[in-house]
């Protein structure tokens, strides 16, 4: 079975004295919907920012493909689409602008880029927003562009980080559905808190506490163990 994310012994401490993640370990089947569950502070966040090399592992190392992530390796975060969480978007442009800027960035030619942003506002439900200015949305729209913004280069691996949070039923029930959809071609990793949310849309997890993996397996196997 090919593997999306391979980590091993993956460790980041920070000033010498706070360990964010403690010799982590995790395989994350290609194809999959992951579910890295864990309380605030349990070093989710951490561990996907060395994955996508916006952090310097302090030991171990983490794949992509099988490409070695790494504040360099430019190659892989190509591969992914990041949505963090509550994204920072600019407030002064308007959807389609953002769109277009990043499309740009991703060097994606016209002919494609300009059919792929209406058809990402389509699919994320925000093509009567088209030019209305993200300083004005609300929160499930800002969710929604960044959901929008991390399908732009169409990658392989989507790595959401608590896409759920802040949201009303209705925009988590559509986050939900739009990742289900979604998982129909690619790998999806997303962290949370929230049980329920990975019970409804995840075939793998591990949960996270105090930077450790304290489980990693399929779903089935973690519901065998809880009912235990």
């Amino acid at each position: 079975m090919e593997m999306a994310i391979q980590t091993e012994c993956l460790t980041k401490i920070y000033s010498q004295r706070v360990i964010a993640v403690n010799d982590l370990t995790l395989q994350v089947p290609s194809g999959s919907v992951y579910g890295l569950l864990g309380p605030n502070g349990a070093g989710k966040t951490t561990m996907l920012k060395l994955l996508l090399g916006l952090q310097r592992a302090s030991a171990g190392w983490a794949e992509v493909f099988g490409r070695r992530c790494g504040p360099n390796a430019t190659d892989v975060r190509a591969l992914i689409g990041y949505l963090p969480t509550h994204p920072a978007l600019p407030g002064h442009l308007c959807a389609i602008e953002y769109l277009e800027l990043l499309g740009k960035l991703c060097r994606l030619p016209s002919q494609v880029r300009k059919p792929r942003l209406t058809s990402l506002l389509r699919a994320v439900g925000l093509l009567g927003a088209t030019h209305q200015r993200i300083g004005t949305f609300s929160t499930g729209m800002r969710t929604r562009l960044g959901i929008a913004a991390s399908l732009l280069a169409d990658p392989p691996l989507l790595i959401w980080d608590e896409p759920t949070a802040g949201l009303d039923p209705s925009a988590r029930r559509f986050t939900l559905d739009l990742i289900r959809e979604l998982a129909k071609s690619r790998t999806v990793v997303v962290a949370t808190h929230i049980l329920s949310d990975i019970d409804q849309i995840c075939d793998h997890v591990g949960v996270m506490q105090e930077g450790r993996m304290i489980f990693s397996g399929s779903m089935r196997e973690m519901k065998r163990r809880l009912q235990r």
